[in-house]
């Protein structure tokens, strides 16, 4: 019989990844409001920092020998680094009087670097159920965003404005934060050895939400990793799961996928937003504006951090009402140096956590998740982005093909 500690941790792991799939909708109708409706400052934070916060205690409680945290440095290094620059932002910005995105960095920045430091407490087994919670759970969303768009209902509305046609926002809030979520998990479901059915049947699934969610970013980087990280494995690897692989299934079930998936689109309201929008509307003018907000020929005025009324006037200037860029807005939020350098962090630790042999491979999913996380803004929100992507990648054998029955 399992002792409590596992049970207790089961139960922990399974509830953090289950938290990170609740967005300001969703929280609002369980009575937690957090946003400009928020109570206090508390509940600004999403509650699942208050878990892992309450898990990090409970695991160093465990340690016996506290200098062992100092000593097993070397074995955590990238997220020691991470946390002394979290630690750094909010030093500085407190010093320069801009701390005004304490819940961001929190949420953002720091539960995901608290989610690689505990991980290492837990059994694989574990981890390798809560992945499969969050495959289930994100599929939950998807199916919310479908049902949502079939009926042109939103289950937990959140009060800003998406445009004319409707578009779904199932769990997690807002369009574009589904949108980079459902990304995350599709890099993942893309990468790792499961069997091919399963995997195309919950592509699929994700490919429909994405339509639902009218994000064409997230789609568009999707449709490059399923090229990038199965469609040609399968035909130039040499892992044993590529190889007892039928390449004629594999074709057909892809394009059966991707036929199914136009059709829905161009013949169905689903994808009234996508026909609406084309490839370059208002909204992806919006972002393009957004780097008008910095002069590239002044760019030593941005290395340090902006105000908040600073970057309201240089928005006003820049005829740009929403920024819809994280880059930009981290730039303007943090100074040029910081973010470089939290770029810079951030990277090393995906790709030092991500268990898979190939570098390139590795190299490919963290530049899929940047490349995506930049067609919106989320990254520059309360979101459980990052985190979702700890999750999914902090344990051992993803390529292998053990285990792997999402």
């Amino acid at each position: 019989m399992r002792n409590a500690a596992y049970i207790v941790n089961r139960y922990l792991l399974l509830g953090v990844a289950a938290v990170c799939f609740l967005g300001m909708g969703a929280l609002s109708f369980l009575g937690y409001e957090m946003g400009s409706d928020a109570p206090s400052n508390f509940t600004k934070i999403h509650p699942v920092a208050y878990l892992l916060i309450g898990a990090s205690l409970i695991n160093l409680s465990r340690i016996e020998n506290k200098a062992a945290i100092i000593w097993g440095y070397g074995n955590n290094k990238h997220e020691f680094r991470l946390l002394g620059l979290v630690v750094i932002i909010f030093a500085y910005l407190y010093a320069t009087k801009n701390l005004s995105s304490v819940s961001f960095i929190v949420d953002t920045l720091l539960c995901p670097v608290l989610i690689a430091l505990n991980f290492s407490y837990y059994p694989e087994q574990l981890k390798w159920n809560t992945r499969k919670w969050c495959v289930q759970l994100i599929l939950l969303n998807s199916y919310v965003a479908i049902g949502e768009r079939l009926f042109s209902v939103n289950l937990f509305p959140v009060t800003a404005h998406f445009g004319d046609i409707f578009r779904s926002t199932a769990l997690l809030g807002h369009p574009l934060n589904n949108a980079l979520i459902t990304l995350v998990v599709f890099i993942y479901v893309a990468a790792v050895a499961i069997p091919v059915k399963r995997k195309i049947y919950i592509m699929t699934v994700l490919f429909t939400a994405l339509i639902c969610f009218g994000a064409r970013g997230a789609l568009y980087v999707s449709i490059l990793a399923l090229l990038l990280l199965f469609i040609i494995p399968a035909f130039v690897s040499r892992s044993p799961y590529f190889k007892k692989i039928n390449k004629a299934n594999i074709i057909l079930l892809v394009a059966g996928m991707l036929g199914m998936l136009v059709y829905l689109t161009l013949n169905t309201t689903l994808g009234e937003r996508l026909v609406d929008a084309s490839f370059y509307d208002s909204s992806a003018e919006v972002r393009t504006q957004a780097f008008d907000v910095i002069d590239i020929n002044e760019i030593g005025q941005y290395l340090g951090a902006k105000s908040q009324d600073d970057i309201d006037t240089m928005s006003y200037y820049a005829e740009v009402e929403i920024i819809e860029n994280f880059f930009i807005i981290w730039i303007l939020k943090f100074g040029l140096l910081i973010t470089a350098v939290l770029l810079l962090l951030l990277y090393r630790l995906f790709y030092a956590r991500i268990p898979i042999r190939s570098g390139i491979k590795k190299h490919i999913m963290v530049l899929l998740l940047f490349a995506g996380a930049a067609t919106n803004n989320s990254l520059a929100t309360n979101t459980q982005t990052l985190s979702i992507f700890v999750i999914l990648f902090s344990l051992t054998g993803l390529d292998d093909g053990a285990n792997n029955h999402i």
